[in-house]
């Protein structure tokens, strides 16, 4: 069988494909993971609502789980149910009434290169983490 050269591309162009990864690669310097993000925090109780003034807003971890930093305070919202194609290069769609962001909010995932954004998903309660408190040092006035 000869291939012609539009047939060399389409064969080139398959192999390509089939070698690439499905899932977004692990990116240097980024958490990757939800215990990248709170490796050395201690959980605490769980809150429907958070403020949203001075944050960094919301990043996905994968598709049933979100984070938001708020200063020295990571907020991890597990959803209530799977939201396929949720992944953490998209840009989130957050419709949220007020000025914080409770349980039952709308989050959606819009794809890079897309314009259409995928499901409504609705968000479960925050729970923060923060750094535990250092007990003092011993032999130190203070």
């Amino acid at each position: 069988m000869i291939l012609d050269k539009s047939g060399w591309r389409l064969c080139l162009f398959c192999v390509l494909a089939a070698c690439a990864p499905d899932k977004a690669p692990v990116v240097a310097g980024r958490a990757n993971t939800l215990s990248d993000y709170v490796d050395g925090r201690v959980a605490g109780d769980p809150v429907d609502c958070i403020n949203t003034q001075s944050s960094s807003g919301l990043s996905t971890v994968d598709e049933t789980t979100l984070v938001y930093r708020s200063g020295a305070t990571l907020f991890v919202n597990t959803l209530p149910a799977r939201c396929p194609g949720l992944d953490p290069l998209d840009t989130l769609i957050v419709e949220q009434f007020g000025s914080r962001l409770c349980r039952g909010d709308k989050v959606r995932g819009l794809e890079p290169g897309t314009a259409i954004p995928g499901p409504i998903c609705r968000l479960g309660s925050f729970v923060p983490y923060r750094k535990p408190k250092l007990p003092p040092e011993a032999g130190t006035n203070g």
